[in-house]
C-alpha cells in the first residue's frame, strides 16, 4: 500500500481532524460539509473535527500543488512527477535559489529512485496494519473522493488531481484488506492495530 496515503489515513483515523479541506481557512464555514464552526458531516458515525491550528493560518491553508510519492517512484511517470515539484520550487521566492539546476534533474531521479542511493529507501515501510485500520482508510479515501468531486470543486485544479491519485490507491487499499483477512499478509506485535484489537489479538497467545 502507498506510504502516504497510509500515514494520512492513518493519522486521519486517529485524530479524526478535518484536515483536507482544499479551500482557504477564512472560508471554510462556507465549505457545505461543515455543519458548525468545528464539526462537519461524514458518511458515517464518525465526527470529524477542524484542525485547531486552522484559527492561526491567516494567508490561507489552499495548496499550491498536489505531489505523488507513487508516481515520483513509478518509472514511466516518476520523471514528470520531478518536474512538477521542481517547477514548483523553482517558482517560489523561499526556495528558488536552493534548487538544483534542471540539468541535474534526471541524475537525481535517477540515483535516488532508480538506484535507490539515498539515506532512506523510498519503499521502506515500517508496519503493516489490521483490516479496521485499512478499512477506516478506504472509508476516509472514499469520503475524500467523494467531497471533491462534487460541482463545488469541479474548477479545482489541485481537487480534480487528489480525487484521481486517491482513486489509484483505492484498489490497492481493497486489495491490502483482502491480504490481512484471508492471512496472506500476517499482522505482527509491532504492526497498526485499532481500538483494543492488539490486546484481543495477542492475549489470546500468552
Amino acid at each position: 500500500m502507498p506510504l502516504r496515503v497510509a500515514k494520512a489515513a492513518r493519522l486521519g483515523a486517529a485524530k479524526n481532524r478535518h484536515g483536507d479541506y482544499l479551500g482557504s481557512c477564512e472560508d471554510a464555514m462556507a465549505d457545505p460539509e461543515f455543519t458548525n464552526i468545528n464539526k462537519i458531516s461524514v458518511p458515517s458515525d464518525d465526527k470529524v473535527r477542524q484542525d485547531p491550528k486552522c484559527k492561526f493560518i491567516t494567508s490561507g491553508c489552499k495548496p499550491k500543488v498536489v505531489i505523488s510519492e507513487d508516481m515520483l517512484r513509478d518509472f514511466s511517470r516518476g520523471p514528470a512527477e520531478e518536474d512538477i515539484i521542481g517547477n514548483f520550487l523553482l517558482a517560489n521566492e523561499k526556495t528558488f535559489k536552493h534548487v538544483a539546476s534542471r540539468d541535474n534533474w534526471t541524475c537525481l531521479w535517477d540515483k535516488l529512485i532508480v538506484k535507490n542511493e539515498g539515506h532512506i529507501s523510498p519503499t521502506t515501510r515500517e508496519a503493516n496494519f489490521s483490516e479496521f485500520m485499512l478499512q477506516k482508510m478506504i472509508d476516509e479515501v472514499q469520503r475524500v473522493v467523494i467531497k471533491y468531486s462534487s460541482p463545488l470543486w469541479a474548477y479545482d485544479i489541485n481537487a480534480k488531481r487528489l480525487v484521481g491519485l486517491l482513486r489509484e490507491q483505492l484498489p490497492m487499499l481493497q486489495e491490502e484488506v483482502t491480504q490481512v483477512a484471508s492471512g496472506s499478509r500476517p499482522l505482527a506485535v509491532k504492526d497498526i492495530y485499532g481500538p483494543g484489537e492488539r490486546v484481543a489479538r495477542f492475549s489470546k497467545t500468552t
